[in-house]
């Protein structure tokens, strides 16, 4: 398999655990308009696959979720040109599905699935190869943030340092779980606190009491 089709999903990893396990030569995602027109979004994969070591030939084609003759159609096309291709089926609408069944029967060529609950892959039909690999890729909190377009930048804080506060971040973790639909307004606390440049302040977490107004 030198081609993999991937039908672009809305959960980041469906669209990188294929291309992570199998490392094709080029990746191809089958992508409603606004992700195929979307430069950051193929700048974000572009950038989470060089992170981790991958340099894929990725493309990205315009189609309609939503109309399973027009995805059969460019499913088709994309046969004709790269003859050695598999499909991925983990992510896309159910109209991609259809079309994809479609694929299948007509085109002749390996279609397989991915179980977030398993953690392995699934031959549908003609794809036995997926069997044979082992999906214990394993991504740091990094990785996350980069698969969705974020970055981790340096804290304000050495981790040594923050490491001491460790039980302090669990008792105030566990506070704001239990009044987490009053984040925004915990969130300009800290805003607020963030900008007192005193190397004395420090904040300490209690457990105490919680009113609307004074968290």
């Amino acid at each position: 398999m030198d081609t993999l089709i991937e039908l672009y999903g809305e959960r980041a990893i469906e669209n990188v655990i294929g291309p992570e396990i199998f490392n094709p030569a080029r990746v191809i995602y089958l992508c409603p308009p606004e992700i195929a027109q979307d430069k950051r979004k193929h700048e974000i994969l572009r950038d989470f696959f060089m992170h981790r070591g991958h340099h894929f030939d990725l493309q990205f084609v315009e189609s309609s979720f939503y109309k399973s003759k027009k995805i059969l159609s460019q499913l088709l096309k994309i046969k004709d040109t790269y003859s050695d291709c598999a499909l991925d089926v983990t992510g896309g609408t159910d109209a991609a599905l259809i079309a994809a069944g479609m694929f299948c029967n007509q085109a002749n060529v390996p279609v397989f699935t991915y179980s977030r609950k398993r953690k392995r892959f699934y031959d549908i039909d003609q794809a036995e190869f997926v069997e044979e690999f082992d999906c214990n890729v394993s991504y740091s909190v990094e990785d996350f943030f980069l698969m969705t377009g974020g970055k981790l930048r340096k804290g304000r804080v050495d981790n040594v340092r923050l490491a001491e506060h460790e039980n302090s971040f669990i008792e105030f973790f566990n506070l704001f779980l239990s009044h987490r639909r009053a984040w925004p307004s915990i969130v300009n606390t800290f805003q607020r606190l963030s900008k007192v440049n005193n190397s004395a302040t420090s904040l300490k977490v209690k457990n105490a009491h919680y009113t609307k107004n004074h968290p």
